[in-house]
C-alpha cells in the first residue's frame, strides 16, 4: 500500500482530489454566493472545467497533440462566446509544430501561443489572426510554430521557454454558417513519434499534474466576487484593449467592457452606446464562473449582426427578466444578478463607454 501511495500517478491523483475539495469549499462558503442556483452553478462549473481538462491534458499529449474543442452550448468555461468556437492543443517547450486547415465561414480566425511558469496567469507569447493571417484562395492555410520563428513570415508563430499551448479562436457572424461550415484545423509535430509509447506511471503522473495546474489557474480567478453594495451594480467599465498579460487566456485583438447587473422583476437595465468599425462585437451575460447563460434557449447574448441599430447608428439594449417589448432584449434567464460583458474584435478605435440606466418595465 505504501509503495502505491509513492507512485507519481497515485500521488498526483490524491492531490487532484484535494484540489477539487478545496474549490468546493471556496464556492460553497464564498460570501454572497448563497442562492440555490449559484451553488448549483458552482458544481456544474467545477465539473465542466474537469471535463475539459481531461480532454486537454489526460487524453492529449504535446508529443503527438490534437486539437480539443473547448466549449459548446452545454459545456462552457472561461468567458465563452455564443458566436465562437475555441480549440486547444498542448505544446512541448522549444519544439516545432505545423498547423494546417481551412477557414470555413469564420469572419475571424486566430492562433495564440500561451506560456507561463505558474498556473495563476498565462501570458501571450505570440499571436496571428485575420486579416493578417495568410489564407489561400481556396480557403486553406498552413502555419508553423517554432522557437526559431521570429515572425518574419506572417504564418509563423514564435515560442519561448515557457510556451505550453496553442489556442484557436473562430468567430462567426452567422450561427447557421458556424454550424454548417465551421472550418477545421490539425496539428502535428515536426518530429512525430512513430508510435505513441506505452503509458507509464511517470507519464500519467505528469499529465495529472498538468491538469492540476490548469484547474488551479481557473479556480484562482473564479467565482468572480459579486459586489457587496447595491451602488456597484448596473454600470459598466470604460472599454480597454486586452494586452499580452491581461488575464487567463485573453486575446490582444479584443476591447472589452464589463459590469454587474442586479434587477427586480419589473426592472430593466438599459444600455446605450455606439460601436466603432470592427470585425465583430457582442454582449453576453455570464455567471460568476465565467460561463455564458443558456443561449440555446434564451436571448441572453446578442451579436453585432443581431442588434437592431437606430437611425444614427447607435444602439439600445434592454437587460431584464421578461421581454420588455423593445428591440434588443437581453434575457437574464430569471437570475436576479450577474455579469455583463462586451467585446469588440479588431476595433478601429476604442469604443465609447456604454451608458446605463435602470427603468421600470
Amino acid at each position: 500500500m505504501h509503495a502505491l501511495i509513492r507512485r507519481p500517478d497515485a500521488k498526483a491523483f490524491g492531490d487532484l482530489v484535494d484540489l477539487l475539495r478545496s474549490y468546493e469549499r471556496k464556492f460553497r462558503w464564498r460570501r454572497l454566493l448563497t442562492r440555490d442556483n449559484e451553488l448549483a452553478e458552482g458544481y456544474s462549473a467545477m465539473l465542466d472545467l474537469l471535463a475539459v481538462g481531461l480532454d486537454c491534458y489526460i487524453h492529449n499529449s504535446p508529443d503527438d497533440p490534437h486539437f480539443v474543442k473547448l466549449m459548446s452550448p452545454i459545456r462552457k468555461i472561461g468567458g465563452d462566446n455564443a458566436d465562437a468556437l475555441y480549440y486547444f492543443a498542448p505544446l512541448n517547450r522549444g519544439k516545432g509544430y505545423r498547423i494546417r486547415g481551412t477557414i470555413g465561414s469564420a469572419a475571424y480566425l486566430a492562433f495564440t501561443i500561451y506560456g507561463g511558469d505558474t498556473p495563476k496567469k498565462f501570458h501571450i507569447v505570440s499571436n496571428v489572426s485575420t486579416p493578417e493571417l495568410e489564407v489561400d484562395a481556396d480557403g486553406t492555410f498552413e502555419l508553423h510554430i517554432g522557437a526559431d520563428d521570429a515572425g518574419a513570415d506572417t504564418n509563423e508563430l514564435a515560442t519561448d521557454a515557457t510556451a505550453s499551448c496553442v489556442l484557436v479562436r473562430r468567430y462567426y457572424l452567422d450561427k447557421d454558417d458556424m454550424q454548417n461550415d465551421p472550418g477545421e484545423q490539425s496539428i502535428e509535430p515536426d518530429d512525430p513519434p512513430p508510435v505513441p509509447p506505452m503509458l507509464t506511471g511517470d507519464e500519467m503522473g505528469g499529465r495529472i499534474r498538468n491538469l492540476e495546474q490548469f484547474l488551479k489557474g481557473w479556480f484562482k480567478i473564479t467565482p468572480i466576487p459579486l459586489p457587496p453594495i447595491p451602488p456597484a451594480y448596473n454600470k459598466l467599465s470604460s472599454p480597454r484593449q486586452a494586452s499580452a498579460d491581461t488575464g487567463h487566456l485573453s486575446t490582444p485583438d479584443n476591447h472589452h467592457s464589463f459590469g454587474f447587473f442586479r434587477l427586480a422583476d419589473d426592472e430593466a437595465l438599459v444600455i446605450r452606446g455606439r460601436s466603432p468599425e470592427c470585425l465583430y462585437w457582442s454582449v453576453h451575460l455570464w455567471n460568476p464562473y465565467l460561463q455564458t447563460y443558456d443561449y440555446a434557449h434564451h436571448p441572453c447574448a446578442l451579436s453585432s449582426t443581431e442588434v437592431e441599430l437606430k437611425d444614427d447608428g447607435s444602439w439600445e439594449l434592454w437587460v431584464s427578466h421578461r421581454d420588455p417589448g423593445r428591440p434588443n432584449w437581453v434575457s437574464t434567464t430569471g437570475k436576479p444578478r450577474g455579469f455583463v460583458y462586451f467585446r469588440w474584435l479588431k476595433s478601429e478605435s476604442v469604443p465609447e463607454k456604454p451608458q446605463t440606466s435602470v427603468q421600470r418595465i
